[in-house]
């Protein structure tokens, strides 16, 4: 991989050493330059993310993806800059039923560092806010959520959600809800060829229906659904403004660097 051009792609000029505090800024700065967007399937353009495809859409086309692009490359950067990383297969997971079967419709990344391994996300379309340890009761605060990792069963672990407690009332209870179900042993790429392939051809595919390009920045995050350009900033405060079809790829350049 060329390692120089990946971290031009994503603004990082700092030096790189092998230590939380690198994988931190590594994963802040790609969040920063690099949209979670699915304009390819809404194009019916099937994904494709072997190493050398995804690196030219997303670093020399300056173009986003979806998890099993911007997760594979991301992977593959921090091992070609002498991290200790692996894919892993995860399983979305907004409801409480109990699973049996698995078809493992996300990929996101495990580090290790000093004897810790760390869940890196940067394909989920929500910033955990930083590396956060699988074991040891570690937390993680962003986007109005507390995350943290609990173990669910033999095999896998499972990200937890809940939402922070105003600075009106601090007091307030919300209750934990799943995000997703992972598997820490290691996957590889084929492993997610027919989520993969789900994801972007079934008419029940969220982005076969739909437009979804997000960003997190200094100030919050900002998507475009559809026709809806959506600002949250750091207080979770949320403004929507109608877009109409013919300026919606100036927004894309305007808002997410994105020239079609």
């Amino acid at each position: 991989m060329n390692t120089r051009a990946f971290l031009q792609r994503i603004d990082f000029t700092q030096n790189i050493s092998i230590d939380f505090a690198t994988l931190s800024q590594l994963q802040q700065q790609f969040l920063f330059n690099v949209p979670f967007e699915n304009i390819s399937i809404q194009q019916q353009k099937p994904l494709d993310y072997r190493p050398e495809a995804v690196f030219n859409k997303v670093v020399e086309r300056k173009r986003g993806g979806v998890c099993y692009e911007l997760n594979s490359l991301f992977c593959d950067a921090l091992q070609a800059l002498g991290f200790k990383a692996r894919i892993i297969a995860a399983q979305m997971w907004p409801d409480k039923k109990a699973r049996v079967d698995w078809d493992y419709d996300h990929m996101a990344v495990i580090v290790k560092l000093a004897g810790k391994e760390y869940l890196v996300d940067v394909g989920n379309g929500i910033y955990l806010g930083k590396p956060l340890a699988i074991a040891g009761g570690d937390y993680a605060e962003c986007e109005g959520l507390r995350f943290h990792c609990e173990a669910y069963d033999d095999e896998h672990l499972i990200l937890l959600t809940e939402q922070l407690a105003s600075k009106q009332d601090s007091s307030e209870q919300h209750a934990l809800v799943q995000r997703y179900v992972f598997k820490p042993k290691g996957a590889k790429r084929e492993d997610f060829k027919p989520a993969c392939h789900f994801v972007e051809t079934s008419p029940d595919s969220v982005f076969v229906q739909k437009l979804v390009v997000t960003r997190w920045t200094e100030q919050g995050r900002i998507t475009l659904s559809d026709n809806t350009f959506i600002e949250t900033d750091l207080a979770q405060n949320r403004t929507e403004t109608a877009v109409a079809d013919t300026e919606r790829n100036t927004l894309l350049k305007d808002k997410f660097a994105l020239e079609l």
